[in-house]
């Protein structure tokens, strides 16, 4: 492996030169603590791997920022829509089935009663349960593949 011959310490005008940065951007950053120094100099390791770190934090936080603003959006234009939301209406909606399709049993048990053939019987509890299922279905409204027709 061979040795590198790079200075550790450089003054700020050779480091604004080391890092393709002004003197003048040098000297900001000295000024916001954001190099390290030695002695008036820049130890040149070191404030390399803190500008870098400073740059990775800004571009994280840019792209959350970013993120944040985007959900925003799409929330707005109705892309998106609160999980709570969705958790709540599916809920209901369920527990709507439930209780219709546990009623089934005292709507149909009086005219089954009057029935003879089981088909018949067989017939009329199918036909209540797809009254509830099409209740359900007409509370969901419609599927979001129907909405570009």
């Amino acid at each position: 492996m061979m040795a590198t011959n790079k200075p550790r310490l450089l003054s700020l005008r050779k480091y604004a030169e080391h890092a393709g940065l002004s003197y003048p951007r040098i000297q900001a950053l000295k000024n916001e603590g954001r190099l390290v120094l030695e002695d008036g100099k820049v130890d040149v390791q070191a404030s390399d791997e803190k500008r870098a770190e400073f740059d990775q934090h800004r571009a994280d936080k840019d792209y959350w920022l970013a993120q944040k603003y985007r959900a925003e959006y799409e929330e707005k234009i109705g892309l998106l829509i609160s999980r709570l939301a969705v958790e709540r209406e599916s809920f209901d909606l369920v527990r709507a089935a439930r209780d219709r399709l546990q009623r089934v049993g005292l709507r149909v048990a009086d005219p089954v009663l009057a029935m003879d053939e089981k088909a018949e019987v067989v017939a009329k509890i199918d036909e209540e349960i797809d009254l509830a299922l099409e209740d359900l279905v007409a509370r969901f409204g419609r599927a979001p593949e129907d909405e570009d027709e």
